[in-house]
């Protein structure tokens, strides 16, 4: 029997927001809140190294594309530099990271703990044209988050226990982050700051994502929390907002999608994958939850066609009582797409897979090897078709 939301204890923080991530709440039905408790502890305990590396390899990615090492940069995917959760083509990261986030920027990503909420990690990162060419994280113990904001008197790491609202969080968290930055690099201390405030749970949630379509709908319903879920506020968001972003946002669930995906793989399916050591720790640390999202997903349930992804709506919102239901998604359910019939195994697709199909792909169209045009992510891609 699955476990309901009201075996998820009253003093949880997040309580109401949990089924609003579609993934956590999937393995919350199948596991309960005695495990995820277990898995927050390993993720605020541990996640600081997963998105690290991830950080690494993005940087690496970009590192061996500018100095010419990929024989098509169009077929190798990497998460972005910011936000760190979206993947997106490498021959297109700098052109996007510009057009979104402008030409010089620092961009500080604010993990909170949902139990404590004090702020667990900062990833940042400073590109110049598009380019990555500084960086830095700061952990749990770090120093850096004793820092005191000089008017409000308050720890950084404090910041979401003392101020309630996500946007004022980043807001005043610039204030002290700025100062840092022009104390390191006083090159730059002209160049536009922004952060982005997130629960570690949306976290996790976005992670699980096996899609990048799936993963850029999982973004709008975060960041319109409050505006389009009666939520008391957002689960993640840029402070300030970059304006192209936000302008994407108002635009509805779909067209949102449909627009990053545009500008992150040409509207291309691509089943996000992680690093082989990445996949090894989240196999060894969270095995229970990796079966249920990736092992059965791949071979059982399959990962859903774009078409479907970008045609799902929330029908239950006028949904008063029951939370689970107000934030399901529905669809117009079509054929997926499971490893056997890309000729993988469960265990190599999720590393990756780039595929030649995108949201006007026809239904009926037979979805097979034939369609992949790369494995793998970043400095891991291996290279099947030309796509040009």
């Amino acid at each position: 029997m699955p476990f309901t939301y009201a075996d998820i204890p009253e003093n949880v923080h997040t309580k109401r927001y949990l089924p609003l991530l579609h993934n956590i709440w999937k393995g919350f039905q199948e596991f309960g809140w005695d495990y995820f408790q277990k898995v927050f502890k390993i993720f605020t305990s541990e996640f600081y190294t997963l998105a690290t590396n991830r950080l690494n390899e993005s940087i690496l990615a970009a590192k061996l594309v500018l100095e010419g090492k990929f024989e098509d940069p169009s077929q190798v995917l990497a998460y972005a530099f910011f936000p760190p959760v979206i993947t997106i083509r490498e021959d297109l990261q700098t052109g996007t990271e510009k057009l979104l986030f402008g030409e010089s920027v620092d961009t500080s990503f604010l993990v909170v703990d949902d139990d404590t909420r004090d702020i667990l990690f900062i990833l940042n990162c400073h590109i110049e044209d598009g380019i990555p060419v500084d960086w830095w994280t700061v952990g749990g113990a770090d120093e850096v988050l004793d820092r005191r904001h000089l008017k409000l008197g308050y720890k950084l790491r404090q910041f979401p226990q003392k101020i309630k609202k996500f946007t004022d969080i980043g807001l005043k968290a610039i204030d002290v982050l700025q100062d840092i930055r022009n104390e390191r690099s006083p090159q730059w201390s002209t160049s536009n700051y922004m952060t982005s405030t997130v629960w570690c749970s949306s976290i996790i949630n976005q992670i699980e994502y096996t899609s990048n379509y799936a993963s850029f709908g999982g973004l709008w319903d975060g960041m319109q929390a409050a505006s389009n879920f009666d939520l008391p506020d957002a689960l993640f968001c840029f402070c300030p907002w970059p304006p192209m972003i936000k302008t994407f946002t108002l635009m509805g669930r779909s067209n949102f999608i449909l627009r990053l995906v545009g500008l992150s793989t040409e509207h291309r399916l691509y089943t996000q994958g992680e690093t082989a050591k990445n996949v090894e720790w989240l196999m060894t640390n969270v095995p229970e939850l990796m079966d249920l999202v990736t092992h059965q997903v791949w071979e059982k349930i399959g990962i859903p066609r774009p078409s479907e992804t970008v045609t799902e709506e929330y029908s239950h919102l006028n949904e008063k009582n029951d939370l689970p239901k107000k934030y399901t998604l529905t669809s117009r359910d079509q054929k997926k797409i499971k490893c056997e019939d890309l000729g993988l195994s469960w265990k190599e697709a999720v590393l990756g897979v780039y595929l030649d199909l995108t949201y006007d792909t026809p239904e009926t169209d037979t979805i097979d090897a034939s369609r992949i045009i790369s494995t793998g992510i970043g400095s891991e891609t291996q290279f099947r078709k030309k796509t040009k």
